[in-house]
């Protein structure tokens, strides 16, 4: 940071880097103030809210090449019993 104006730069050069910084500051803030409106939205908003959608450079996983395990075979159990009907 420069803090000196004895420096051998002319003081319009120090203003255009200073003016430069501080629009690239203000970016920043503003990236991070949406992706915090973001985060927010992902935790507390309603559920039917939450789906993300695909975000451009996000990576995606292809699953359809792996194979598909078949789910194990359900087991059941007849269970049968009287009862008495109110007369």
């Amino acid at each position: 940071m420069l803090t000196h104006f004895d420096s051998p730069m002319e003081p319009t050069e120090l203003l255009r880097q200073k003016d430069a910084r501080i629009a690239a500051l203000e970016a920043a803030v503003a990236l991070l103030e949406e992706q915090l409106s973001w985060l927010k939205k992902q935790i507390f908003g309603p559920k039917s809210e939450r789906i993300v959608p695909d975000l451009p450079g996000q990576t995606v996983f292809d699953f359809g090449s792996l194979p598909v395990a078949e789910p194990p075979e359900e087991k059941t159990e007849e269970i049968t019993y009287q009862r008495r009907k109110a007369s």
